[in-house]
């Protein structure tokens, strides 16, 4: 944990680069990690000077993250970098037990769609599966 702080203190400070954004990837795997470090680590993947291209891809594997302030820190970032591809991925979020985690996968949907569809899984899929449609067909 002792590492994890010194990488998030650098990272608030304005400190980063790739290399330390593969770093905060690979130890948002390690489910032993501390859950406020875990948290933080996932808020600072976001911040544009570490955040890589396998930045989303750690996030969305984060949702599945049994603790939900990890999973709410995943969503936030998520929507920070705009990661339209896990819309799906926070629709079924919205079904989840925890209501801090289904008012952040609200939140983020709306924010990366710029619409609502309510709380609604079901609602967000369809409009979701229509935007990809319509996308494919222009």
């Amino acid at each position: 944990a002792r590492a994890a702080y010194c990488v998030l203190r650098a990272t608030s400070a304005g400190a980063g680069d790739a290399e330390i954004g593969d770093r905060i990837a690979a130890r948002l795997g390690d489910r032993q990690e501390d859950l406020e470090v875990t948290s933080q680590l996932a808020r600072a993947l976001a911040g544009p000077q570490v955040r890589t291209a396998a930045s989303p891809k750690a996030l969305v594997e984060l949702l599945d993250h049994p603790a939900p302030r990890v999973v709410a820190a995943a969503i936030s970032s998520l929507a920070e970098m705009r990661v339209r591809s896990a819309g799906p991925k926070l629709a079924d979020k919205l079904r989840d037990e925890d209501p801090v985690v289904r008012i952040s996968a609200h939140a983020a949907l709306r924010d990366l769609f710029e619409r609502d569809e309510g709380s609604d899984p079901d609602a967000w899929h369809r409009a979701l599966a229509e935007e990809r449609l319509g996308a494919s067909g222009s």
